[in-house]
């Protein structure tokens, strides 16, 4: 970003400069002028991967992070030749990016890096299709933009359908069977690697070279000797709406004293929210508690009356957080003449509270509306009477449309409820 004086005013404005130092025209807020900048400048997307790619360095690296290795994940769409489309934060294929601190036989530590996309359904089908100009899913800002008509939403998520059916005719070389891009976190449980998104299962990943190894049901990984051979339930359940049913959230937490892997599924079919228990095949039976089972896995969440857009969740050494706010991601919405994901400030925040194994025991208390998309802890006082929670709060969905170069709509807010546009950390 680089601020420039206006010369008639004396005020300031802010451009996009992208990687040439070419100034990127902002787009308005119908999103259809200009290229888009969360495509330009620091955010264009990266084509070239690196394996294992020396790395440059000052200073000296202490040998504490001897065999380590830094990863992150995030969005890059790798189908991009329209740069005027619609575009968010939340979108694009899963990339890899890692950093491994490597000893060389002079015993200096190296650090080596290596950036490689996740090789998801819906990537490998857009690198077999050529033609294909923007990404297989519809954009999240084409879902939450307030300007876009009812046709135009209906029209990208039938493409996006169009598109799946396709792939699965003869002479497609990848059939789409998991929508899930894996492109938010990644995150370490039972010897595995996973990335993660809320639009499919976990993917496992090989290290330290972050290879793809298949997507992981709650028990095995594609690949694994035993994934076809070892039998009982599994992330989703079966029967037509198991796809559903087995997206994850993309921030799964791994208790540190028990080891077991404890996530949520959010879907667009009743109960909504269903409870997963994973437990680490190197430990004992994850409950203290007598007869508590040793895994679980798809156990409904009661309350919850529509589909909602959860990011996040707390938990605690014995309870677990849910979080029902007033932010939507429905497709019944387009039937209410709603866009699939939408804010509602009349809406209460509602805090599912239950103990870790008995998700049917959820006590429900609501507070102001607001949006929140990251937790920074939960804890339990020493009785366990009380549970505490630490997280980012916006008191709009503000970040939803910024996210998507958007401008946010005004809210008819009751006047009670009304609070200055922020994000804080908050304390319940």
């Amino acid at each position: 970003m680089t601020d420039s004086p206006h010369q008639q005013s004396g005020t300031y404005t802010t451009c996009l400069m992208d990687r040439r130092g070419e100034k990127v025209q902002q787009r308005d807020g119908s999103g259809k002028n200009g290229r888009n900048p969360w495509l330009a400048g620091n955010f264009t997307p990266i084509e070239k991967e690196l394996i294992s790619a020396p790395c440059t360095y000052t200073g000296t690296i202490p040998d504490e992070f001897a065999g380590g290795l830094y990863i992150r994940n995030g969005g890059n769409p790798v189908a991009n030749d329209d740069l005027n489309r619609d575009a968010h934060w939340f979108d694009g294929d899963g990339m890899l990016s890692g950093v491994l601190f490597r000893r060389s036989q002079s015993t200096k530590i190296q650090p080596e890096f290596t950036n490689r996309f996740v090789l998801t359904d819906v990537y490998l089908s857009a690198k077999e299709s050529p033609r294909l100009v923007k990404p297989i899913l519809p954009s999240i800002a084409t879902l939450v933009n307030p300007r876009e008509s009812l046709i135009s939403v209906l029209s990208s998520i039938c493409r996006t359908f169009a598109l799946v059916i396709r792939s699965h005719l003869p002479g497609s070389q990848q059939s789409i069977k998991k929508i899930g891009v894996a492109n938010t976190a990644i995150y370490f449980h039972d010897g595995r690697a996973l990335a993660t998104c809320e639009s499919g299962p976990p993917m496992r990943i090989r290290l330290p070279d972050l290879a793809t190894a298949g997507w992981y049901n709650g028990r095995t990984a594609e690949g694994e000797g035993n994934h076809t051979i070892e039998k009982g339930p599994v992330f989703g359940g079966s029967g037509p709406l198991g796809w559903f049913r087995e997206w994850v959230t993309a921030h799964p937490k791994v208790d540190p004293n028990t080891k077991e892997l404890i996530l949520y599924h959010n879907t667009f079919i009743p109960p909504f929210v269903n409870y997963s228990i994973v437990p680490s095949s190197h430990t004992a039976a994850m409950s203290d508690e007598p007869g508590q089972p040793t895994r679980m896995l798809n156990r409904p969440v009661p309350g919850i009356a529509s589909a909602k857009l959860m990011h996040d969740f707390g938990v605690s050494r014995a309870y677990t957080v849910i979080m029902d706010l007033p932010l939507s991601l429905d497709p019944v919405n387009l039937v209410k003449t709603r866009h699939v994901v939408d804010y509602n400030p009349k809406d209460p925040s509602r805090f599912g509270v239950f103990p870790r194994y008995r998700p049917h025991d959820i006590q429900w208390f609501e507070t102001n509306p607001c949006c929140i998309f990251h937790t920074a802890n939960t804890w339990q006082t020493a009785d366990a009477n009380t549970v505490h929670m630490l997280c980012c709060r916006l008191t709009s969905a503000a970040l939803i449309y910024a996210a998507g170069n958007i401008a946010a709509p005004k809210y008819d807010v009751p006047a009670e409820l009304q609070e200055e546009d922020q994000c804080r950390l908050y304390y319940y």
